[in-house]
């Protein structure tokens, strides 16, 4: 049965039962901006752009293959047909649905996209993005316990039209947290599911603790790590601030295959003319996401 739901400013039409997002209403008038469905897709795309070890793109087009669990086949931003592999259960299916093929989509319709967590700190958007693994969703949940709402967990989504600040977009309400984070943080991670069979990660539903409207960004914070005890805070400016943010785009090696690398540049640009972007480098010696979070603060305070 056809369900409608929200994620990332579009109303989604889907077959598949979506419980990770809010559920939309949408009146007799009004089209889905996005479906999703099962039926066939193509065993290769025609001519790609691109091609990896299990993807595919063209302009408009994006095919993903993943054994054993499904074959996403994302077209002109609208739609995402899912083709289930033998025994792929529906949590397998919707961790790559919610990320790699909803992420592509948002590429199609030339959103900016950051490999990102976002929470809401004195009505305004902050950012963390990094390299997978660096800490973007334990920092983002730092600041929700510290009564912060989150925006986005992983993905976060950006409008700009070069007058106003640039915009997030709110993501859905869940985080992912590998079970140490989650023990860092002293919460107590028994009755959250495994994001999927065999893997130490869990996923925190945040009903009431996610801020489900779209905010202007106030800075962005670049997450690192080094051997030594300090965390280490300092500006990021020129040709470096372009360049990392281009680095830190969700799957930035689509840009070129889908063929959105104008639009991406221009837009990369903006965000980085507007937005500051403050380097973070953290210790691995300990773990000091709380030290973190009042570093941010204070820095914020200051802008």
């Amino acid at each position: 049965m056809n369900q409608t739901y929200q994620a990332f400013g579009l109303s989604i039409r889907s077959t598949i039962d979506l419980p990770e997002l809010f559920s939309k209403e949408l009146d007799s008038t009004e089209n889905p901006d996005v479906e999703i469905l099962f039926g066939e897709t193509p065993e290769n795309l025609k001519n790609p752009q691109k091609k990896g070890i299990a993807y595919q793109a063209n302009p408009n087009e994006y095919l993903l293959d993943l054994e054993g669990i499904a074959c996403y086949w994302v077209t002109n931003g609208n739609k995402i047909t899912i083709q289930r592999k033998e025994g792929a259960m529906d949590d397998d299916i919707r961790v790559f649905l919610l990320g790699s093929a909803l992420g592509a989509l948002l590429h199609q319709r030339e959103t900016f996209i950051l490999h990102a967590s976002a929470v809401i700190v004195d009505g305004e958007a902050v950012l963390f993005t990094g390299i997978s693994g660096v800490g973007k969703s334990t920092t983002s949940t730092a600041f929700r316990l510290a009564g912060n709402p989150i925006l986005t967990d992983d993905v976060c989504a950006i409008l700009l039209n070069g007058k106003s600040k640039p915009i997030a977009l709110p993501g859905y309400p869940q985080s992912k947290l590998w079970e140490d984070a989650l023990e860092g943080l002293k919460m107590d991670y028994e009755d959250l599911k495994h994001i999927r069979e065999k893997i130490n990660k869990r996923a925190v539903p945040l009903k009431g603790n996610f801020h489900n409207e779209p905010m202007p960004i106030k800075a962005i914070y670049w997450l690192n790590t080094h051997n030594k005890e300090d965390i280490l805070l300092e500006e990021v400016k020129g040709a470096k601030k372009f360049n990392t943010l281009k680095q830190m785009t969700y799957r930035p090696f689509l840009v070129d295959g889908l063929g959105v690398k104008p639009a991406h540049f221009k837009q990369g640009m903006q965000l980085a003319m507007q937005v500051p972007l403050k380097k973070i480098t953290r210790p691995t010696t300990h773990f000091s996401v709380n030290e973190l979070v009042d570093l941010v603060k204070e820095d914020l305070s200051k802008l």
